[in-house]
């Protein structure tokens, strides 16, 4: 099972739902895999094609009220 599912004590037509270390191990295999396959496509572009990436990223995150992303969270820049 990848997550787990009990009564919120504190209002019972509330569930908790979290996820197992199964579930966690999936997500981490997930996002390594994708991140991975990103890395390769991202690799074939020249550097002015990346930068325009990561400014078009960056402003599609800012819209979207995301936390920003600094080079540390990206592999490829």
């Amino acid at each position: 099972m990848t997550i787990a599912r009990q009564p919120k004590p504190a209002a019972r037509r509330e569930v908790i739902v979290e996820l197992t270390e199964e579930g966690t191990r999936v997500v981490r295999g997930v996002t390594r895999r994708r991140r991975a396959a990103i890395s390769r496509i991202v690799a074939k572009m020249s550097e002015d094609e990346r930068r325009g990436l990561v400014e078009a990223l960056t402003a599609f995150t800012k819209a979207g009220g995301e936390p920003a992303v600094t080079s540390a969270d990206l592999g490829w820049i």
